[in-house]
């Protein structure tokens, strides 16, 4: 009986253990799809957030040119919530009820209440592309996924055969999780179909319902003097 016991204590710590290995990667062999810098993407989402900070449903603007974008969250009642426009460079940040601007050097985009996300993210959120990366530390697979640490900006990237997770801390230390639904072939092209983002306080869900991809869009689009319009791709 002993000798059973001792058997099946040896299999349950081995499996245990097994499930902590992982394989590592060789850099040289990740391959994904990235984002490129001409790539110009304009969408628009139903935003729902709950949380300790309550409940909100609203409505989403994104676009983007290169390194250039523009973001702007609508109340259901049509009230301006958030207005950032920016580059990988200074991003500026619209208080929706005096009209002043912030501006942001630390390379991280508001969003909402404490919650940040590099600004190198911002176009993954549509596409479902990997974003610019600095330096990857290391890579590994564990099960079918492969899972990528990189450094400036510092995230975590999961995938397969396209991009599922990322992973990283906002400013205040916070651990941010973006989930990327499958992607689908939309009428105007390749597009993640919906995304989940949970952070400490709640969580936020973006349904993209329109998106248009390499749309040409004028630079002063991105400035935030042009900001609090009611975009006409809103009412279409």
């Amino acid at each position: 009986m002993s000798r059973i016991l001792t058997i099946f204590l040896f299999i349950a710590l081995n499996s245990c253990a097994t499930g902590w290995q992982y394989t590592k990667v060789p850099l040289d062999s990740i391959k994904f799809e990235k984002l490129e810098n001409l790539d110009s993407v304009k969408a628009v989402g139903n935003l729902r957030m709950e949380g300790t900070f309550g409940k909100f449903s609203g409505t989403i603007l994104l676009a983007t040119k290169g390194s250039m974008f523009r973001l702007e969250i609508f109340h259901k009642i049509g009230k301006v919530v958030l207005a950032v426009v920016g580059n990988s460079k200074k991003i500026v940040a619209i208080n929706f009820n005096d009209g002043q601007k912030k501006i942001y050097l630390d390379k991280k985009i508001p969003l909402f209440g404490s919650i940040s996300i590099p600004v190198e993210l911002i176009q993954s959120l549509v596409t479902g592309k990997v974003p610019p990366l600095g330096t990857i530390k290391r890579a590994w697979k564990q099960n079918e996924m492969i899972i990528v640490q990189v450094e400036n900006p510092n995230i975590k990237l999961i995938f397969n055969k396209s991009l599922k997770n990322i992973q990283f801390f906002d400013k205040y230390s916070d651990k941010v999780e973006i989930l990327l639904n499958p992607q689908f072939v939309g009428n105007v092209g390749k597009h993640v179909r919906s995304v989940e983002i949970r952070f400490k306080s709640g969580k936020a869900w973006i349904d993209w319902f329109r998106v248009a991809t390499s749309q040409l869009l004028p630079d002063d689009y991105f400035e935030y003097d042009k900001m609090f319009e009611m975009d006409s791709v809103l009412a279409n």
